[in-house]
């Protein structure tokens, strides 16, 4: 089997990479919410599928008000609606570079 992965990443780049990340972990602690076992099981899942169905819903909701529901407290699905599609949108940039080093394999 031809061994591909011939170049080590350096210790500095590995080290660069860590605090990056620490730094975005500890820039996104305000605005998590620790949640339980049970509550990660039973919460309402987002993708980018569902995505897209919420923000039609969303925009929809801003257009015609009067199709809000009395219940739906409209402030907090503006701000979890623009938090999903932001949050998506970082992990979407980590997806691609996956898959570039998918392609470009280190060797």
């Amino acid at each position: 089997m031809d061994d591909k992965h011939t170049i080590q990443i350096p210790a500095d780049i590995v080290l660069q990479i860590k605090n990056l990340v620490q730094q975005a972990n500890e820039l996104l602690l305000p605005y998590v919410t620790p949640l339980t076992p049970a509550e990660r099981h039973s919460i309402v899942k987002m993708g980018g599928k569902t995505l897209s169905f919420v923000e039609k819903a969303h925009k929809a909701a801003a257009e015609n008000s009067n199709l809000v529901p009395p219940f739906l407290n409209m402030a907090a699905f503006n701000n979890g609606f623009a938090d999903a599609r932001n949050l998506l949108g970082i992990a979407a940039c980590n997806e691609s570079a996956s898959r570039k080093r998918g392609r470009h394999y280190n060797g």
